[in-house]
């Protein structure tokens, strides 16, 4: 996990990203309905893991605090707060569908798929940077 923190924000003096994007996603309607996008506001990467997309900050909100749209309304607060750090644990904990957690890959739990062995994919650091960057 320190490693990725690392690379994402340079050793945390990046804690909002450097070329801000709105990441606003909203093809799918599931998405769109219980993760809606607030006028005005990116859901770019911040804090100490750099959680991005309007579906991550709405996700992490509602773990954080019963309600996606407390994030989806101040997506700032990732940076400024305590919930920088707590969004990287979170991410660190939760499963990414398709995705397994980054903690799953890491305490074994996590086996490849046939999908995963024919691309190579092994349990280790390769694998949770994939995780976090596609």
């Amino acid at each position: 996990m320190f490693g990725h923190i690392q690379q994402e924000t340079a050793g945390l003096f990046y804690l909002e990203e450097i070329n801000k994007s709105a990441y606003c996603a909203e093809k799918q309607p599931w998405v769109r309905s219980a993760y809606p996008c607030v006028p005005g506001k990116m859901y770019y990467g911040r804090g100490a893991k750099q959680l991005s997309w309007n579906y991550n900050y709405g996700s992490f909100s509602r773990a954080m605090f019963g309600d996606a749209m407390v994030l989806l309304n101040e997506p700032e607060l990732v940076a400024t707060t305590w919930l920088n750090f707590a969004a990287t644990m979170w991410f660190f904990v939760t499963p990414q569908p398709p995705k397994p957690s980054m903690l799953q890959v890491l305490d074994g739990s996590w086996v490849p798929n046939r999908q995963d062995s024919i691309s190579k994919i092994k349990p280790g650091f390769g694998a949770t940077t994939m995780i976090i960057n596609g």
